[in-house]
């Protein structure tokens, strides 16, 4: 459970190299992500299959060690309209590939809006093709954290220009003194089987996520009752507030 007035902050970087990938991997993953169903932008004007022919031509080309490309997926808010959560994931895809003249890598976007879980899925080569200039600097060290804190600002961006309260925040729990637990992924299948009452396969995510609030809020409560039922209390009062304002007609 995300604490009160925060949204999910979730971002995954990895890359896909010569060396550590078998051939076509980098080709594969755009025509994944850009699959039926998922919005498409890109600064390239190419359909998932040419961009992934591109890309072909592009890993011909590099050294044996050479990497092909980065990739990142991150949770949208689901508190935001759709039109806002595009807006968020293009401004996010600009904010690290074009980094100005010279420095502008070519990139790949595709928005999933599955139900209760719209995300994004970013690639992009870091190399400016005119200048072959380094972009993000993906493989340099730090790079994974430069990328949360961008996230986390063209999300919080985002959220202010909605009039929205919540906002984000990358640090871990602990790091910010948070009594709760992390909770793991679950995600859409499991989610799916959930609400279809079928049984879940042992040490299910969703289990293991009702275990550890189960066991925090015990810990809580053993540890100071009467303040752990304030903070209940708090709670379930910001919660009310949030369905209020997500109400049809509400004034925000």
């Amino acid at each position: 459970m995300v604490p009160p007035g925060e949204v999910i902050f979730h971002l995954r970087h990895a890359a896909i190299g010569r060396s550590t990938h078998r051939a076509g991997t980098a080709g594969a993953h755009l025509r994944y992500i850009g699959r039926r169903g998922a919005e498409w932008h890109t600064n390239q004007h190419q359909t998932p299959e040419k961009a992934a022919a591109a890309l072909a031509i592009v890993e011909g080309g590099l050294r044996k060690n050479g990497r092909i490309l980065d990739k990142v997926s991150a949770a949208l808010p689901r508190c935001l309209t759709p039109e806002q959560q595009r807006g968020l994931a293009l401004a996010f895809a600009r904010r690290v590939c074009d980094q100005g003249p010279g420095r502008r890598a070519p990139w790949w976007l595709a928005i999933h809006w599955a139900e209760g879980n719209p995300h994004l899925h970013l690639a992009w080569h870091d190399r400016d093709p005119a200048t072959g200039a380094a972009v993000w600097g993906s493989s340099t060290r730090g790079s994974t954290e430069r990328l949360r804190q961008a996230w986390e600002d063209t999300l919080n961006e985002a959220l202010r220009a909605a009039g929205r309260r919540e906002r984000a925040d990358r640090r871990a729990y602990a790091r910010r003194g948070v009594p709760q637990r992390p909770t793991r992924h679950e995600g859409p299948g499991l989610r799916a089987m959930d609400r279809q009452g079928k049984p879940l396969p042992q040490g299910n995510r969703i289990d293991r996520n009702a275990r550890a609030a189960t066991d925090a809020l015990a810990e809580a409560l053993a540890r100071a009752p009467e303040r752990a039922a304030r903070d209940l209390a708090r709670v379930g009062v910001r919660l009310l507030d949030a369905a209020l304002d997500d109400r049809p007609g509400a004034v925000r």
